[in-house]
């Protein structure tokens, strides 16, 4: 079964994200057609994970449930 069919069946549909650090984080978003959310607390900085693709870009990951419900 495809991963994004798992998403699926475990009920978050278009809710869900791929929240990560790096370029290969936002490609495995995009590759799963889920939503590209860079946090700027590892290696990448907000130009670059722009540049990766994050559709969003945090800067602390207590900021990550407040961008996911829209709040950000």
């Amino acid at each position: 079964m495809a991963k994004r069919d798992l998403i699926e069946r475990a009920g978050f549909g278009d809710a869900a994200a791929v929240v990560g650090d790096t370029e290969a984080d936002m490609g495995a978003a995009q590759a799963l057609g889920l939503a590209p959310v860079g946090v700027t607390t590892g290696l990448r900085n907000r130009s670059y994970l722009l540049g990766a693709g994050a559709a969003t870009v945090l800067d602390r990951i207590s900021q990550v449930p407040a961008a996911l419900h829209g709040a950000a």
